[in-house]
C-alpha cells in the first residue's frame, strides 16, 4: 500500500514536471519562432539595401564613365571640326599661291 502511494505520488511529481516542462518548452519554442520571423525579416531587408547600395556603386561608376566619354567625344568632334575646317582653308590657299601646281593638275 505505501508502496502504490509512492508510486503514485512519484508518478503526479513526474505529470506535474512533465507538464512544466512542457509549459517552458512551448514558451522557448513561441520565442525562438518569434525571434526567427524578425531575424529572416531583417536579413531580407538587409540584403535589399545591400543590393541597392552595390546598385548604386554600379550606377555612379557609370556615370563617371559615361562623362569621361561625352567629354572625350566632344573633345575628339571638336579636333575633327579644327581638322576640317584647316583642311578647308588650305585648300583654299593653296591655288592662290601655286598657280604652276594648278597647271599641272589640269
Amino acid at each position: 500500500m505505501i508502496m502504490t502511494h509512492l508510486i503514485k505520488c512519484w508518478n503526479m511529481i513526474t505529470i506535474s514536471s512533465l507538464a512544466e516542462s512542457k509549459i517552458e518548452l512551448e514558451g522557448r519554442i513561441k520565442g525562438l519562432e518569434e525571434e526567427k520571423s524578425t531575424l529572416v525579416s531583417e536579413i531580407s531587408t538587409l540584403r535589399e539595401k545591400l543590393e541597392n547600395l552595390r546598385l548604386r556603386r554600379t550606377a555612379k561608376s557609370l556615370e563617371q564613365d559615361v562623362s569621361r566619354l561625352r567629354a572625350e567625344k566632344t573633345g575628339l568632334e571638336e579636333e575633327v571640326a579644327q581638322n576640317i575646317l584647316q583642311e578647308q582653308q588650305t585648300s583654299l590657299i593653296e591655288p592662290n599661291n601655286n598657280p604652276a601646281q594648278s597647271a599641272t593638275a589640269s
